[in-house]
């Protein structure tokens, strides 16, 4: 059983076949996530190896509020670990960024995670503190995918923040630079 009740549910947006989401995932995320995976390579290496690292998990996104980079919940049913994976939403509402660079730490944080087997085992939300090298390596990936999402969209890009700085700022608005109420486009087909 997940340890916070799943959102109302809603049409799953088919990201790619075969993909182990379960119901309550973020429509507007799982979009996100299809338009993201075609136009990030460095990111669809990760989903990949996310997809490959247990076979048990069944995976849900939702939107997460918590001043972090990422949060991870675990649950599990008779048949399967179920995981949330919380997407940062305060760099996008709050300081003018992008949703995908936010969703690309959170993907990463949950492949990591699942290749060292520590889905397995007692639920608990506090279990996973990441590792500085692990936040780190989530950092440079973000800023890998950051670029590749310039090259594919350079108007909506343009001039992104940087992830470390908006993270280590407790994600505040710039000020002069953005408004709290600004927020960067979605994906076209998302808006």
């Amino acid at each position: 059983m997940l340890l916070h009740p799943p959102p109302p549910p809603a049409e799953i947006l088919q990201v790619r076949p075969g993909i182990p989401f379960f119901e309550g995932s973020d429509p507007m995320l799982l979009g996100v996530l299809g338009w993201t995976l075609e136009h990030a390579p460095s990111l669809a290496k990760v989903f990949d190896r996310l997809l490959k690292a247990e076979p048990k998990a069944r995976y849900r996104l939702t939107q997460g509020f918590d001043k972090n980079y990422g949060r991870l919940l675990v649950g599990s049913d008779d048949q399967f670990i179920l995981v949330e994976i919380q997407v940062p939403m305060l760099p996008w509402k709050r300081c003018g960024d992008a949703v995908e660079p936010w969703l690309a730490t959170a993907i990463f944080l949950a492949a990591t995670t699942a290749e060292r087997g520590d889905l397995r085992g007692t639920p608990n939300p506090n279990r996973f503190k990441f590792l500085s090298v692990t936040k780190n390596a989530a950092f440079a990936l973000q800023k890998e995918v950051r670029k590749e999402l310039e090259a594919a969209d350079p108007v909506r890009f343009k001039d992104m923040p940087y992830g470390w700085t908006l993270y280590e700022s407790g994600f505040r608005a710039v000020p002069g630079r953005t408004r709290p109420s600004q927020q960067r486009p979605l994906p076209p087909g998302l808006n």
